[in-house]
């Protein structure tokens, strides 16, 4: 295998060249003392994936032959954009020996391909912020600008009263087109802090009619108008409702007073054997039994009348917060007026003359007490028409037995036939006792 000596330079290889840019490198060779004539190849390989871009061949050379061969388009195919990256290009002669070729001498260059600009579109919102790529300020959001083909960082300036939008790393193309939107989020203002608590217990907090709680409290809120209530303890007024406003940032107290309420006392009234009217303090409070709630002081219970019975006497009462009292007024029945030994009993008569003539009535008054009777005759002249009244006096015979009582009955009577014309019971009878009584008056129509 023979290996000559070659001189070779290349020349017109720029150091970068554009996307489809064509340029043709220049070859200078030559083969020094060659004896015969050689089959000559030249090639330009690609180093980095060992593939050959251009395969030319040169002819038959004879000895101390030079040439200056061109090859052109060596990014591969005119006005076509090629991926963009540095190429490290060998420029290789070799001769033919045999069937084998053998290279003879290479040199190594490097063409850095720039490929067409990609267009960057950049706006922010919902308002508008400056634009920074790899830290370079762009101006105020919407920009459109080109940059070569390669990875960018893409951030924003910071707008008062937004979050700033996160940095956007992007990588671009040539010749392609991005678009970036930066999004401003709203800072929301700072919470305020209310702080809520009861006195002297504690008691539910109602914030804008929602349940918090029982106090103490303390809540996050945002800035605004809030109204703040609370729920009912027993045996306590309740706190009244307060509205407040707050604004970012402030903390405020709020306190609700429970004032303490005294308990009511129950007042049960009853009656017995008949059921009566009750009265507290003289207001009538309906028929017994009665069940009253009243603040802690001192009342007045009384009872109205039932017919046939004597009413309870009134009594006062004391009450304190809380008691409950109980009262039971007992009716007793009317028994007869007390009467005694040597008292007279006026029995009362009216009567009327129907007829038409003037007629003389007889009237008598009767006690009656077992088989005994004391009475008083009384006469009167009458005129048709006319009504009298009179009262005849039986007084209390001492054969009468004491404790026990007696009747008393009015009678009529014409005085001349004697005929009765009416006989009325007194309504009370009377008892004989040992103090002085009350009149019994009865009546009789004749």
């Amino acid at each position: 295998m023979t290996v000559y000596d070659v001189s070779l330079s290349i020349s017109g290889v720029p150091s970068s060249a554009s996307n489809g840019q064509e340029f043709m490198p220049g070859w200078s060779i030559w083969y020094k003392n060659i004896d015969k004539a050689l089959s000559v190849r030249f090639r330009v390989i690609d180093l980095d994936t060992n593939t050959v871009i251009k395969d030319k061949w040169g002819g038959s050379m004879e000895r101390n032959y030079s040439l200056s061969p061109t090859v052109n388009n060596v990014s591969s195919a005119r006005n076509v954009v090629m991926p963009n990256k540095t190429w490290r290009l060998r420029f290789e002669v070799s001769h033919l020996e045999d069937t084998a070729y053998i290279v003879d001498k290479y040199v190594d260059k490097t063409v850095a391909l720039i490929g067409a600009k990609a267009t960057i579109n950049v706006d922010t919102t919902p308002v508008k912020g400056t634009v920074l790529v790899n830290g370079v300020s762009y101006g105020t959001a919407p920009v459109s600008f080109q940059l070569d083909a390669g990875t960018y960082t893409v951030s924003f300036s910071g707008i008062s009263g937004y979050y700033t939008p996160s940095t956007q790393t992007i990588t671009v193309s040539s010749g392609e087109t991005r678009n970036v939107v930066g999004e401003y989020a709203v800072i929301p203002p700072a919470k305020a802090t209310i702080n809520i608590d009861t006195t002297p217990v504690k008691g539910e907090v109602i914030l804008n009619g929602v349940s918090q709680g029982i106090a103490p409290l303390s809540l996050l809120a945002d800035p605004g108008t809030y109204s703040v209530s609370f729920g009912n303890v027993a045996g306590y007024a309740t706190p009244p409702t307060q509205i407040i406003t707050v604004v970012s940032g402030e903390i405020k107290s709020v306190l609700g007073e429970y004032v303490a309420v005294p308990l009511k006392a129950t007042i049960n009234v009853d009656t017995t054997p008949v059921k009566g009217t009750v009265f507290l303090d003289d207001t009538s409070q309906g028929m017994a039994p009665i069940s009253v709630s009243v603040d802690a002081g001192n009342y007045n219970v009384s009872f109205g009348d039932m017919p046939g019975y004597n009413a309870p006497s009134s009594q006062d009462v004391t009450v304190s917060s809380g008691e409950v009292k109980n009262i039971l007024g007992t009716y007793t029945t009317v028994g007869p007026p007390t009467k005694y030994f040597g008292d007279t009993v006026n029995v009362d008569v009216q009567f009327k003359n129907t007829g038409p003539v003037a007629r003389t009535f007889q009237v008598t008054g009767q006690m009656v007490q077992g088989t005994q009777t004391a009475q008083t005759q009384v006469e009167a002249l009458i005129n048709p028409g006319e009504t009298l009244t009179i009262n005849p006096a039986v007084q209390v015979p001492t054969t009468f037995v004491e404790d026990q009582s007696c009747d008393v009955v009015a009678i009529l009577r014409d005085k001349e036939t004697l005929k009765e014309l009416d006989r009325e019971p007194n309504p009370d009878a009377v008892y004989i006792g040992k103090s002085v009584g009350a009149t019994i008056i009865g009546k009789v129509v004749g």
